[in-house]
């Protein structure tokens, strides 16, 4: 079913939004202020969400999208704006949220005065997770199991080796289609260790173990946060992955203690620890959203977290409020779980930086670092 309706402003998820009968319609792939032709994927009593079939009224600001199945595959919402257009989209819509969460009063921080670092818009993505259905691979339409194929050029946000990889009809692909591009080639990263070299430093990830995917802005981040954490302190790192960050900032500061949920990527902590000669990182394997951490005096430490996209969960909220560290550096791939998180940290602690590092470009998402530091 097709509906014709006009995009009055952008909203979250890379949509714009219109309403139609006094329904709210969240319409993929127009621009504000564009009357559009869209095709109903999902509905129910509240909202439709649908996608642009046809323009009739074209902004100014509409590129024609390089990608040939845009909208049709569920991966980009932002191949039909410039790139330029598309980062302060993502400033505008985190400043709006911080508004929205009451988060201006006692605080600084102004729209101008929110960074926004980028690097290729294309081309970044180091591992991707194939779909293979019925002898076709490729990625699902939105809300659907249906596949759409693999251009014959590739996907144009993986990296040039992943993309060659795939399109070589003499490579095998793992039947969950996990591949990564790593420091020593293509790996089946759900089964493979795959190890990384990142600022002149090898870094092993364990099989099915998390990295940032964007291979061009990770060394600008891990610099970010370890030139806001200082030196010579004493570090919690909340949700510390395999040790990536922990390797770079364990050498500038006195110890450095991190958590994390899966056994397995705390002993690659342990093993990254060991490679870079480490002596003052330990580790814990724990559930930080089921269980909390010994409470530390406050002026003993400072707090890295860079939780999953639920963000810090109640319990350790509830330990930075109780324990009240000297900073809390919060790098997020989800502003609106982030918000709600700097909303309820607000009464200890004062955001006093932010920055946006566009690590997903032609897509809704980003990841936000945030240094609060305790109200004096």
């Amino acid at each position: 079913m097709q509906i014709e309706v006009v995009a009055e402003k952008w909203v979250n998820d890379g949509f714009c939004i219109g309403y139609e009968n006094g329904k709210t319609i969240f319409i993929l792939g127009a621009i504000p202020g564009e009357k559009v032709i869209c095709e109903i994927y999902e509905e129910n009593s509240k909202f439709l969400k649908v996608k642009t079939v046809s323009v009739l009224q074209i902004s100014e600001k509409r590129r024609v999208p390089p990608c040939p199945v845009f909208l049709e595959c569920g991966g980009c919402t932002f191949q039909h704006i410039e790139y330029a257009e598309e980062r302060q989209l993502k400033v505008d819509l985190f400043f709006d949220g911080i508004k929205f969460h009451g988060l201006l009063k006692n605080s600084e921080i102004q729209k101008e005065n929110i960074s926004i670092k980028f690097n290729n818009e294309y081309g970044y993505r180091n591992n991707v997770q194939l779909k293979i259905k019925n002898n076709l691979t490729g990625f699902f339409k939105p809300k659907s199991n249906d596949i759409v194929p693999l251009p014959k050029t590739g996907c144009l946000l993986l990296s040039n080796e992943i993309n060659n990889y795939i399109l070589n009809k003499n490579n095998t692909i793992p039947e969950d289609g996990k591949l990564r591009y790593s420091s020593t080639g293509i790996k089946d990263y759900k089964k493979e260790i795959t190890k990384f070299i990142v600022k002149n430093k090898e870094i092993i990830i364990p099989e099915d173990g998390f990295f940032q995917i964007n291979q061009f802005l990770i060394e600008d981040w891990i610099d970010e946060v370890v030139s806001l954490s200082g030196d010579n302190e004493n570090i919690i790192e909340l949700f510390c992955g395999a040790g990536v960050l922990s390797v770079f900032l364990a050498e500038e500061h006195n110890n450095l203690k991190g958590y994390e949920v899966s056994g397995k990527s705390i002993d690659y902590c342990k093993k990254n620890s060991v490679v870079h000669n480490l002596k003052n990182t330990t580790y814990e394997k724990k559930d930080l959203y089921q269980n909390t951490i010994p409470k530390i005096k406050k002026d003993d430490f400072i707090c890295i977290a860079n939780p999953p996209r639920a963000g810090l969960g109640k319990i350790m909220k509830k330990f930075l409020l109780e324990s009240v560290p000297k900073k809390i550096i919060y790098s997020s791939c989800n502003y609106t779980t982030l918000l709600p998180d700097l909303k309820d940290l607000k009464e200890k602690f004062e955001i006093k930086k932010i920055d946006i590092f566009d690590f997903f470009p032609r897509t809704p998402y980003f990841e936000t670092l945030v240094l609060l530091e305790r109200r004096k």
